[in-house]
């Protein structure tokens, strides 16, 4: 069996085969699976599912599976979305039941179900706490505000496990630039903007995907995962992220990094570098940690631009 005339496209994969037995052959395309790939041959949709990837590239990289005869295959990656037609189905309901609860007799009917059972909350409340004694309910805020306060210092003591930028900005982590002349200056947060910046350059501090690749040669990427932007626009400038209390209880810590450009990421544990164990581009970073650093302790995340405009993405690869 041979493959010719492999062609690539737009979303799209042509080759012609020759030499399949009868009854057709299943064709391992070294291309990333995603459900919208459909594969067609003689103007016939034809049998495409999900395979595991071949022995030299990464674990779980998911990737195409064709069952074809002779004849020219086109894949193409633009069938819809599992689900989109019941997506849509409820979508339209929804807008039908809009429009006709936009009707006075519906809307005033839905403003009686909401008020009534405000009331009923509002009834509930004084009759199950504003009734109570005064001790009572002094009694239930300081076991109510126990509890929050030792929720809180159980955190903060067994610290985090992830880096990753806090849900509001400006809370939880400190970022601070430094200037290739030496300048150092804190970084204000823009929580309405989602990002934290710094005046000096104009570097950001953002959440934002990074990309792992394959492995192998394809140059396909095969996993995105959500973490912390750094996009720093100036050569020489070093931004300094401060995480708090992080939890760091084995021998080595893992960060996933995905760049444009180049840049040093140094992680500091208790004013103490760690030293990575080899370069990286689009790689999973590997640091060792010492015995006496194992555990809790307060983290910074150094990161150093080498070229111009360069961005960082990282995140902790957890198990």
């Amino acid at each position: 069996m041979t493959v010719r005339e492999l062609r690539f496209g737009d979303d799209e994969i042509r080759f012609r085969l020759d030499g399949v037995p009868d009854g057709g052959a299943d064709i391992h395309v070294r291309c990333a699976w995603f459900p919208r790939w459909r594969a067609h041959q003689d103007g016939r949709l034809i049998s495409l599912v999900a395979t595991p990837p071949h022995p030299g590239a990464k674990a779980k990289q998911e990737q195409l599976l064709v069952h074809a005869s002779n004849g020219e295959v086109v894949l193409t990656c633009d069938a819809p979305m599992p689900r989109f037609w019941a997506g849509l189905l409820f979508t339209l309901l929804g807008v039908g039941g809009l429009i006709g609860w936009a009707s006075p007799t519906r809307r005033r009917a839905s403003e009686r179900l909401l008020r009534s059972g405000w009331d009923r909350l509002r009834a509930g409340w004084r009759q199950n706490f504003v009734a109570r004694p005064r001790s009572q309910r002094r009694a239930l805020l300081i076991t109510a505000g126990f509890f929050v306060v030792g929720a809180a210092l159980v955190i903060a003591w067994r610290g985090s496990t992830r880096l990753a930028a806090p849900p509001l900005e400006g809370v939880g982590m400190e970022v601070f630039a430094t200037s290739p002349a030496g300048e150092r200056t804190r970084c204000r947060s823009e929580w309405w903007r989602g990002r934290t910046f710094c005046d000096g350059d104009g570097t950001v501090v953002d959440s934002w995907f990074g990309y792992s690749g394959p492995g192998d040669d394809t140059g396909e990427f095969h996993r995105q995962w959500p973490g912390t932007r750094v996009s720093i626009p100036t050569v020489g400038t070093t931004i300094e992220l401060r995480f708090g209390r992080v939890y760091l209880g084995t021998a080595r810590m893992k960060i996933d990094v995905s760049t444009a450009g180049e840049q040093q990421l140094t992680p500091v544990v208790a004013g103490q570098p760690l030293e990575t164990k080899r370069a990286y581009y689009q790689d999973t970073l590997v640091f060792d940690v010492p015995p006496e650093l194992r555990g809790v302790h307060e983290f910074k995340l150094r990161i150093e631009e080498r070229s111009p405009g360069g961005a960082i993405v990282f995140s902790r690869h957890l198990p």
